[in-house]
């Protein structure tokens, strides 16, 4: 089983770095980060630890209408969309 470290409210998934797996194989591993980083923000306990399955049924990501900059419809794509990824940046259609 996967564990993740949420914030609760923020809703969001942990990670050390921008490119660190925010996925911990053990519970025992995902619970000792946990423990440190509400140790970090003065035991405030707004970091928790849920299996992964739970997180995504829990946490759905959220869809946005945004507009195509080239062809100007409307198209849905995830909240959480890099700008790189994003159709209705200019970054990513000058890539």
């Amino acid at each position: 089983m996967t564990y993740v470290i949420v914030n609760v409210g923020t809703e969001k998934v942990y990670t050390k770095t921008q490119f660190a797996s925010p996925n911990y194989d053990t519970e025992r591993g995902a619970k000792g980060a946990c423990t440190k980083l509400n140790k970090k923000f003065g035991n405030c306990g707004q970091w928790v630890v849920m299996p992964l399955a739970t997180f995504k049924e829990k946490y759905p990501v959220k869809m946005v209408m945004v507009r195509n900059l080239m062809s100007g419809k409307m198209v849905e794509q995830a909240e959480d969309t890099p700008l790189c990824c994003d159709v209705s940046s200019e970054t990513y259609w000058s890539m």
